[in-house]
């Protein structure tokens, strides 16, 4: 993870951010890592399974879409993904979701007026989908 935000001081400043929303269930990496692979979500949407019908997706990184990219993202990245995910406390897209809301609550990364952190609920397990 060689991005802008791989700083100490950035680091300090979102952990301490995170840490006063009481956001602080996750391994600080994890949120990182969310940010990586939104940016690298358009390299995968032809990877990504199609979702169940009458899902509703629209144009914008949908919460099946993004906790998809994080899967995807994470198998590119690590030699164990299934290991560092769980060592980051993520089993499920419901895990996914919870950063992706802990980084809209920053500022971070934005919501639509349809997003809800219950979109991630119940998409996949992990261990599932690794």
């Amino acid at each position: 993870m060689d991005n802008w935000y791989n700083t100490i001081e950035y680091q300090t400043h979102v952990a301490e951010r995170l840490e006063a929303l009481g956001e602080t269930r996750y391994d600080l990496k994890a949120y990182e890592f969310a940010l990586e692979a939104y940016q690298h979500a358009p390299e995968y949407h032809e990877n990504i399974p199609a979702p169940p019908p009458n899902f509703g997706l629209t144009y914008h990184v949908s919460a099946f879409n993004f906790a998809y990219c994080y899967v995807l993202h994470a198998k590119e990245v690590f030699e164990d993904p299934r290991d560092t995910m769980s060592s980051w406390g993520i089993t499920s897209s419901m895990d996914i979701g919870e950063i992706v809301y802990g980084l809209v609550g920053l500022g971070l990364l934005d919501q639509s007026p349809d997003d809800r952190k219950e979109q991630f609920e119940g998409l996949f397990l992990v261990k599932d989908v690794l």
